[in-house]
């Protein structure tokens, strides 16, 4: 129940020594959720008025790995219908009801009759965890709609199986661009998606929706192309923009693989390392 998940958290919160979250964003939701559970009081105050050796930004990070290459093969193992020619939008992740395939279905088959080699990809519909009941509405949508535009298949192709983490790679290295688009909501605001760091990884410019910390850093470090969300006219002028791209495309994956360098675990684990040593 709401009463007992309320009861949980203040537990945890009051019995942590240290917390960690992804971005300032969230800091400051929890900040808040400390201050009611009597964790910000004069003790801690005096010990560190920045409070951050109470909760830092830890966020999840990217791969210090290098990023994939692609192979001659990576797209035909998706599917024939991506030829070296074509142009890959890919959605990593699965489809959940909080975010928003059907204006970006809707916005590819728009600009498919102009640009016939775009391609959208979705990576997953299912969820890793089988044991988790089916309350995902979203993905059946998704392709219901795709089906009535004539594209299912062919322009937007579904895979119906989960991807093995260690095997993203492959996928990434097929894609041109990620994509991700959702509504706009409480969750939106406060999200920290781990997909786009993988578009990050993988140097994929990026078009999504606005609303949440990394979209305002697709749009002040020039990554891509962000939008407004469930808007399919500009979804339609993004992905014109980024079918057009010429030599410009990769000045954007330069930039995107400047950002992902700042961004790895390497670099995010910082504080965590540093809370680790003073004790």
């Amino acid at each position: 129940s709401s009463t007992n998940i309320a009861a949980a958290l203040d537990d945890l919160l009051r019995c942590g020594d240290f917390f960690i979250c992804a971005s300032e964003r969230q800091r400051d939701l929890w900040l808040g959720s400390l201050l009611e559970a009597g964790r910000i009081n004069p003790h801690t105050w005096d010990a560190d008025n920045s409070l951050r050796r109470l909760i830092d930004v830890v966020p999840f990070g990217v791969s210090d790995l290098p990023p994939p290459i692609r192979q001659p093969q990576d797209r035909a193992r998706i599917s024939p219908h991506l030829t070296e020619s074509a142009r890959v939008l890919l959605w990593a992740g699965g489809i959940y009801n909080w975010f928003d395939p059907l204006s970006l279905i809707r916005s590819v088959a728009r600009v498919h009759s102009e640009c016939p080699d775009i391609r959208l990809v979705f990576m997953s519909t299912t969820h890793p965890n089988q044991g988790v009941p089916e309350r995902m509405w979203m993905p059946e949508r998704a392709h219901q709609l795709a089906d009535q535009l004539g594209v299912l298949g062919t322009v937007v192709i579904f895979n119906d199986t989960w991807i093995p983490y260690e095997r993203r790679g492959d996928w990434l290295a097929a894609a041109d661009c990620g994509v991700s688009t959702h509504f706009d909501h409480t969750e939106t605001r406060f999200a920290f998606r781990t997909r786009m760091l993988d578009y990050f990884w993988a140097r994929l410019p990026v078009i999504c929706s606005d609303g949440d910390v990394l979209a305002d850093l697709v749009r002040q470090r020039d990554l891509g192309w962000v939008v407004a969300p469930e808007d399919e006219s500009g979804l339609v002028g993004a992905l014109r923009a980024f079918a057009q791209l010429g030599e410009e495309y990769q000045a954007m994956r330069t930039r995107v693989g400047a950002v992902a360098a700042k961004m790895t675990w390497s670099h995010v684990t910082q504080p965590l390392l540093a809370y680790c040593e003073d004790l």
